[in-house]
């Protein structure tokens, strides 16, 4: 309803602000429903703690928090762990090999500090889930001496990442693991960070992948996305009105 020119809520009449409509809260559109917008008790999928929603806005999650962690299998960007970070794959040059994330890319230069031979990925093992599915697991590092290691800042759920981690330590005796995760890292990083100039950081770029000259101009590419085949948007737009290029038009050079 409207009071001279302001607006108030249909069911409470508090003064509406400029983004809200017909009322002030979702409480106060349910209220006034009727029975319709009567709560519900509902349970949270994720942490099985019981909380009320509303039937309009009926939902199957407490928090955002909780949602984050049942779709992605980690706790909230904003509620991580100390020392945590997403997993950034990417060639690195002083290594000479790919590595899926920072982490382990920076376990191997303390490996390379430390004049241990590793092998990174180089074996997979048959393991049996508690549902009976058959999967597999391989393990980051196999460093001469000290057996294989696992590097883990976060578990993927939807992936099953830490139920095929225990199937191995199980059916698997003779292969001990060790794992490192974001308290033990922080540890080697805290040790070995300042001694090796290309540890990487979190929020620091990839190193350009050596080799990749543009095809357009002649220059460097250095940008931390691999498949990027050009210097800048100018050559890309060179090479759309090249014929033959990869980029180009076919419709364009038709005769």
């Amino acid at each position: 309803m409207y009071t001279g020119f302001m607006r108030a809520c249909l069911h409470c009449g508090k003064e509406l602000n400029a983004r809200q409509k017909q009322f002030c809260s979702c409480r106060c559109h349910a209220l006034h429903r009727g029975p319709q917008g009567r709560q519900l008790d509902l349970i949270c999928k994720q942490c099985g703690k019981p909380f009320k929603s509303y039937r309009s806005m009926a939902k199957y999650f407490c928090s955002q928090a909780c949602h984050f962690k049942w779709r992605t299998g980690r706790p909230s960007p904003h509620r991580r762990s100390p020392g945590s970070s997403n997993g950034i794959g990417g060639f690195r040059p002083d290594l000479g090999m790919y590595f899926r994330s920072r982490w382990e890319a920076n376990y191997a230069r303390m490996l390379k500090l430390l004049g241990k031979s590793f092998r990174y990925e180089s074996q997979s093992f048959l393991v049996t889930l508690e549902d009976g599915a058959q999967s597999s697991y391989c393990p980051d590092f196999f460093v001469d001496g000290d057996g294989w290691i696992e590097i883990k800042g976060y578990w993927r759920v939807e992936r099953r990442e830490r139920e095929r981690m225990e199937a191995f330590r199980q059916q698997h005796p003779e292969h001990p693991l060790l794992l490192i995760e974001a308290r033990a890292y922080k540890a080697l990083r805290v040790q070995y960070a300042d001694l090796i100039p290309e540890w990487e950081h979190a929020g620091d770029p990839l190193p350009p992948k050596p080799g990749r000259k543009c095809p357009i101009c002649g220059s460097s590419i250095i940008s931390p996305i691999q498949k990027r085949r050009y210097c800048s948007p100018r050559c890309l737009g060179v090479s759309k009105r090249t014929p033959g290029s990869p980029h180009s038009d076919p419709r364009r050079w038709r005769s």
